[in-house]
């Protein structure tokens, strides 16, 4: 049995990171979430996503600065997706 990919999905907004959750876990991905940057941190090391969705607009973090972040972490390399605010 293949293992499942997991995302990490951050967003502080917590209907989209329902919605967003919803839509990979309907697909079959292992899906782990933050609502702010110190969370996503802490879960990129917990967790070792292969993928991180993540929100340029944290309240706490800068996004662009917590894409560079993970890549201190001493886990697998990230494969990143970034999406903007609406």
């Amino acid at each position: 049995m293949t293992p499942r990919t997991r995302i990490l999905v951050v967003d502080d907004d917590t209907q989209m990171l329902r919605s967003v959750k919803a839509g990979l876990s309907a697909r079959d991905y292992d899906i782990v979430t933050a609502q702010d940057g110190a969370s996503a941190l802490v879960m990129a090391a917990e967790a070792a996503p292969q993928l991180i969705v993540l929100d340029l607009g944290l309240p706490d973090i800068d996004g662009v600065g917590g894409l560079q972040a993970p890549a201190r972490v001493d886990q697998p390399p990230y494969h990143r997706a970034v999406g903007t605010r609406a």
